[in-house]
């Protein structure tokens, strides 16, 4: 019994240890040009060690995306729609996934089980934060949230 407590508390102490990263997908992540020279843009991203408590979570994905995403590109560069998608690391998506489109594919679309966070601007700079609630693809929490150049944040439902 002992023993079983022991390494029950070693677990649990290596697991909160356990620091978050981010990794970026560069080879998946694109900008796409339509017709009128208006950019859209796409970001992956991989989370190791995710937050399991929501409102954690929120605070890092805003803390990471105020100093990652750069707002006067965002502001300067004719982009009309912005998307980020995080996605928490596990053996299907590891922190250097890259798809793989051959006969049997496996692509960033087939681990929505993984996915557990979406950042999109519209064309009306309009921030959304979508967060997927209790590991269940059909059940997610929407936040309106506003982001500026001077990489502030404030969260609301919506």
């Amino acid at each position: 019994m002992r023993i079983l407590l022991s390494l029950s508390i070693l677990i649990f102490t290596f697991s909160c240890n356990q620091s978050t990263e981010f990794y970026s997908l560069n080879k998946l992540s694109f900008e796409h040009l339509n017709k009128n020279n208006q950019k859209q843009i796409y970001e992956y991203i991989v989370i190791a060690n995710p937050p399991v408590i929501q409102d954690s979570l929120i605070l890092l994905l805003t803390n990471y995306n105020n100093t990652t995403i750069n707002f006067e590109a965002l502001n300067n560069d004719n982009v009309i729609f912005y998307q980020r998608s995080f996605y928490k690391e596990t053996r299907d998506t590891p922190r250097d996934y890259e798809e793989d489109h051959s006969f049997i594919s496996n692509i960033i679309a087939d681990h929505i089980d993984d996915l557990i966070a979406v950042v999109k601007k519209d064309k009306n700079d309009n921030w959304t934060l979508k967060l997927k609630i209790q590991n269940n693809p059909d059940k997610w929490k929407e936040l309106k949230i506003q982001m500026n150049n001077k990489l502030q944040c404030t969260t609301g439902k919506r």
